[in-house]
């Protein structure tokens, strides 16, 4: 018999649902946020700022951590005007950024452990009907499917995850269509109750 169950965690509906944000001015809205930690490849996401310096699209990074002062002086070496590091914020100001922008950002880097898990934040992107852009990972296999409600790129490339970034901003069909397919996921599979009704029957059944 197996000795682990796989449960998903899922992400808290009523803080992290679909909202009507307005956007400042016209520009393409990229949002990371997190721990600044390897796992993240948080450089991989500046250099693929870098090569979109020209395509009017803005990233803003949300979070901190030890990786943040490297990539701080990443940007400015690389003298990034569309790169803008926002710090730790409060869940109610994280909502309204991801609300706000037009593609959400997961992990990037090529290390056994961002293979292996799903972060919080993927749940919340599906939760907040919103496109996802991030690694194809093991763990990631498990629950979603390229261009279906996520969009994959390679691991630690930045010109991949430039192109991907592209893809989205030049099709708002294939955004709408992503948000919606992967918002009907979360509703699906990820809100507590679901989570939760998975959980009961793993353990009824480990009672039998």
């Amino acid at each position: 018999s197996q000795k682990f169950k796989r449960v998903w965690l899922g992400a808290n509906p009523r803080l992290h649902k679909p909202r009507s944000v307005l956007k400042e001015g016209n520009s393409f809205s990229v949002l990371f946020w997190g721990n600044f930690i390897p796992l993240q490849g948080v450089d991989i996401i500046i250099k693929a700022a870098e090569i979109l310096q020209g395509e009017a699209v803005n990233f803003k990074l949300i979070g901190q951590g030890q990786t943040l002062e490297d990539n701080k002086s990443l940007a400015k070496d690389l003298n990034l005007s569309n790169v803008s590091f926002l710090g730790r914020l409060p869940d109610e100001s994280l909502v309204e950024h991801i609300g706000a922008s037009d593609i959400c950002l997961g992990v990037f880097s090529s290390g056994e452990k961002a293979d292996i898990t799903i972060q919080n934040k993927i749940y919340e992107s599906l939760a907040s009907r919103k496109p996802m852009v991030t690694i194809k990972t093991t763990a990631l296999l498990e629950l979603l499917h390229d261009g279906q409600g996520i969009v994959f790129c390679k691991k630690s490339s930045p010109e991949d995850l430039a192109q991907k970034i592209l893809l989205l901003k030049n099709d708002p069909e294939m955004r709408q269509r992503i948000a919606e397919e992967g918002y009907n996921l979360f509703k699906e599979r990820l809100t507590p109750q679901k989570v939760t009704q998975d959980l009961s029957r793993i353990l009824r059944q480990l009672a039998q």
